[in-house]
């Protein structure tokens, strides 16, 4: 039994040296979810959070989800898609 424990340690410690862990580089700013930039880089992604609301496009997010562009949503074959935007009374079927 012994030797089977030993046999076990040193096949664990043999992996463990092969398994080199990979370093990730790279700046962002707070509030900002990163995002690779290249193989072992991270940056900025368009995606900010600030007091529980979530910003695409934009880095002071002011309402549940703020989005700073054009939307676009497609639904092939789903039927219909609806959307209701802000206050403006605009929603679409």
């Amino acid at each position: 039994m012994r030797i089977r424990m030993i046999e076990v340690t040193l096949c664990i410690a043999a992996f463990a040296v092969g398994a080199a862990a990979q370093t990730v580089t790279g700046s962002g700013s707070s509030g900002t979810v990163p995002v690779f930039t290249g193989t072992s880089t991270v940056g900025n992604s368009p995606i900010s959070v600030s007091g529980g609301n979530v910003g695409l496009g934009t880095t002071n997010p002011g309402n549940t989800l703020d989005v700073n562009g054009a939307i676009q949503t497609s639904m092939a074959n789903q039927g219909f898609a609806a959307m209701t935007l802000g206050d403006t009374g605009i929603s679409g079927k």
